[in-house]
């Protein structure tokens, strides 16, 4: 098999929308008696909070949190914080 098509299925996988995401019943603070919530997700951005007794609007690709503590994260692929670099 030339690279060709797996070039144009490897393009057609990065072109694809992703559905929506809800993710149900998580809680945004770490008090175990906090509200939870269900968090809806649209191409990467929280688009909204919503109480978690609500249904989730149709068309959502539906993640349970059963009660997990969610917390915005980022991570540095390239950090060198506590790691020291081997000499050249």
């Amino acid at each position: 098999m030339s690279a060709a098509p797996l070039l144009s299925l490897a393009l057609l996988a990065l072109a694809a929308d992703p559905p929506p995401l809800a993710v149900r019943d998580v809680r945004l603070a770490p008090e175990r008696d906090a509200p939870r919530v269900t968090l809806l997700v649209r191409h990467g951005v929280l688009e909204a909070i919503e109480d978690a007794t609500q249904p989730v609007p149709p068309g959502r690709r539906v993640l349970e949190g059963a009660g997990r503590l969610v917390l915005p994260a980022f991570v540095d692929a390239f950090t060198q914080a506590g790691l020291s670099a081997p000499e050249p």
